[in-house]
């Protein structure tokens, strides 16, 4: 099945096959990838949510909306004052999230050579690669930023684009800008493509990600229990997250033909940079 992905373009319901065979052989390392960085990002983003509904200048603005008398201009001035709380929220999905999509990839990338993923593979891939990650991901953020000034197409063609940067990163010594740009490398003539594919993998996880939601509604009221469950929700869904992850693998091999975890670069080690 994995062989697959050297030999020709797969179709979406192979892909799918793929990211499922890929989970069920490596439950214990998607999980604890799921636990070691979804769980603190719940814990960190609970609590900043809950000083966000707890504070005064929310209920004020709580109130002003249901009672039909909320001025435009104290609207923009009370969220404001949440500006710093959001932007934490957002510094810590930086921090975190390259962790998930580096650890994603090696799985998928050792699935692609016929192996289970070792944790200390794992940890190679993520944590001894972090400031790396978070420095391409940040770069990859801040184009996601200027691309939303520059209206919504601009902004969906750079994020697409640019999609696989962290697993450039987490594959290969390319990372900053380079990553951004083999990234761009790799999708140019297929950005259409691309798109499909991290389109329907979103669409097709709606259903789990709405059922397990709604399951949350009967959950008793207990400290961390909340984060808990939501990191427990990443679980499942992380065989939609590798989707896109055997989609950059067999884009990756065809076009450039390159073996699953081998720098097809052909350069010195150390070509990234921010």
């Amino acid at each position: 099945m994995f062989e697959d992905i050297k030999k020709r373009r797969l179709t979406l319901g192979e892909l799918l096959r793929l990211s499922v065979a890929a989970f069920s052989r490596n439950l214990s390392g998607l999980l604890a990838v799921v636990a070691c960085v979804y769980l603190p990002v719940n814990i960190m983003s609970e609590h900043i949510t809950g000083f966000i509904t707890g504070s005064a200048a929310y209920q004020d603005l709580v109130r002003a909306a249901a009672a039909g008398s909320l001025n435009p201009q104290e609207y923009i001035d009370d969220i404001g004052n949440f500006a710093p709380m959001f932007l934490m929220m957002t510094l810590i999905d930086i921090v975190f999230i390259p962790l998930s999509l580096a650890a994603y990839t090696y799985i998928a990338d050792e699935a692609a050579r016929g192996r289970k993923a070792a944790f200390s593979g794992i940890l190679d891939a993520s944590l001894m690669k972090w400031a790396r990650l978070i420095a391409t991901y940040a770069l990859y953020a801040l184009f996601m930023l200027i691309g939303s000034f520059l209206l919504i197409i601009p902004g969906v063609i750079m994020a697409v684009s640019m999609t696989f940067c962290v697993s450039f990163a987490a594959l290969t010594d390319k990372w900053g800008v380079s990553a951004l740009n083999e990234s761009r490398r790799l999708i140019k003539g297929n950005w259409f493509r691309t798109l499909g594919v991290l389109f329907v993998s979103w669409l097709i996880s709606l259903p789990v990600a709405y059922v397990l939601t709604f399951l949350k509604s009967y959950l008793p009221g207990i400290p961390l229990l909340s984060p808990a469950y939501d990191t427990l929700v990443q679980f499942p869904l992380s065989i939609f997250s590798l989707m896109p992850i055997f989609y950059f693998l067999n884009m990756r091999h065809l076009r450039e033909g390159a073996g699953p975890g081998r720098d097809y670069t052909g350069g010195s080690p150390g070509g990234g940079d921010v």
